[in-house]
């Protein structure tokens, strides 16, 4: 059986969290999910009864419930529990995590903290670096919490093939801000100008950026490490290269191109394709599940909730 999404879904899939997708009428309370995790048959591994919960990373992932914040490994077993309200993804062996008075650090994967909570917000770790916010600005940590560029950035992003996407608000469009993108190293040497109205990490000499045509509308290119465009404004979704692929979108149909831009697989699937998941997520009938590459279902739709695969493991979640 292949499943077939309209293209209102896909484009809804695309821009949004699963959650999101489904849309509550106006005046009516939105739908509260509980969530737990399935694996790559669809068999549930942690029951769908947590409030919150966060991807696998690392082999491990976060629960929430009212007064605890609960580390699993990928088999269900707790690994430690903690106060925290808030926790990002493992990445280097550190995760992210925010107490109580609202402040963000480190811990490592025993669940001790190994960087002190004194930031406004922190992001993931990538080559022993990771941005962090604190005095309203973000600048670039090391594993040892010592800052390698002072906050002096309005957004960064995370640390790959030793640039950084960061950037300087220039202003508003009503109630949108805008801002221009540039690059820099992990010592704050900037290395690509700050031109893009949007900008995203390097994958293989390869980074996505984007040119604001209009208010909600922009168009997706790519560049290499030099800051040339490599292949031009043309996409309205666009993922970053896994190897030498990526999957593009006109709005409408997905396919996946390459390095030089050329067509690998024409736009021509209705649900996105990433050339590295086994697994794609689909919506029918109002459901989430899994289809594989050529859109055969692997895994009937039946979660109200649900996201992509990461370490064999999936977030699903029903509505309570």
């Amino acid at each position: 059986m292949k499943i077939k999404l309209t293209a209102h879904l896909c484009l809804v899939l695309i821009l949004l969290s699963a959650a999101s997708c489904i849309s509550t009428p106006a005046g009516m309370p939105a739908p509260v999910y509980s969530y737990g995790y399935i694996d790559e048959t669809g068999k549930i591994i942690v029951p769908l009864e947590y409030k919150r919960v966060s991807g696998f990373s690392e082999n491990r992932a976060f629960l929430f419930t009212d007064n605890s914040c609960i580390c699993i490994d990928t088999s269900g077993r707790t690994v430690f529990t903690r106060n925290y309200i808030n926790a990002r993804p493992y990445s280097q062996s550190l995760a992210a995590v925010q107490d109580k008075s609202g402040s963000w650090g480190y811990i490592d994967l025993d669940g001790t903290e190994v960087i002190g909570l004194r930031f406004d917000d922190a992001g993931n770790f990538s080559l022993d670096r990771a941005p962090v916010k604190s005095g309203g600005k973000w600048g670039v940590i090391d594993k040892f919490g010592t800052f390698m560029v002072m906050p002096m950035y309005d957004k960064i992003r995370e640390h790959r093939e030793y640039l950084m996407p960061a950037a300087k608000q220039t202003g508003w469009d009503n109630d949108i801000p805008l801002f221009k993108w540039g690059y820099i190293t992990g010592d704050g040497k900037v290395r690509i100008e700050f031109q893009f109205d949007d900008a995203w990490p390097f994958y293989n000499n390869r980074a996505r950026v984007v040119k604001r045509e209009a208010r909600y509308i922009s168009k997706t290119g790519y560049i290499d490490a030099n800051g040339s465009l490599v292949i031009p404004f043309t996409f309205v979704y666009a993922r970053d290269f896994i190897g030498d692929s990526a999957a593009v979108s006109n709005g409408k149909d997905w396919g996946i191109i390459d390095k030089k831009g050329s067509s690998v697989r024409p736009l021509s699937s209705t649900f996105e394709i990433d050339p590295a998941r086994s697994l794609n997520l689909v919506y029918s009938g109002g459901m989430f599940g899994y289809a594989d590459k050529d859109g055969n279902t692997v895994i009937e739709p039946q979660f109200d909730f649900a996201e992509q695969f990461s370490n064999g493991r999936a977030v699903a979640g029903k509505k309570k």
